[in-house]
């Protein structure tokens, strides 16, 4: 998976609760203990949803940067009132895992704007990495 994803977990009356008044379209909501798709045997153990805040490219840290800043910038009201919610949110960026014997290290800025937006609604960031 590439991309960033902002991941959103509580209650089931809190989840439901802010994606009733959000403009947001989650892209997959789980409720603990319910099935994870239909027909599956696997439940899920915590109950949280996924909302696509860049759709960029894993091999693309820059665009998804741009975009999920907009994306946060767009939904900042109503990301500030998680915490009402007792909701905690997380900004997990996928990224591609390019390493080789000659580039053995990796590294990401992510500029102050975009943590300054996260950290005013209390939102965690997370960099996964996946294989090419």
């Amino acid at each position: 998976m590439s991309g960033a994803v902002l991941r959103v977990g509580g209650s089931k009356k809190g989840i439901r609760d802010f994606l009733a008044k959000s403009r947001m379209q989650p892209q997959r909501v789980y409720f603990a203990g319910e099935p994870v798709s239909p027909g599956s045997a696997r439940v899920a153990r915590r109950s949280y949803f996924l909302v696509t805040a860049s759709d960029a490219d894993g091999g693309d840290m820059g665009r998804q940067v741009k975009e999920a800043t907009r994306f946060i910038r767009r939904h900042q009201r109503e990301l500030r009132g998680l915490h009402r919610h007792r909701l905690h949110a997380v900004l997990d960026f996928g990224v591609h895992d390019t390493r080789d014997a000659d580039h053995p290290l990796l590294s990401w800025r992510i500029p102050p704007g975009l943590l300054q937006l996260l950290g005013a609604a209390g939102i965690e960031v997370e960099v996964s990495l996946y294989p090419p």
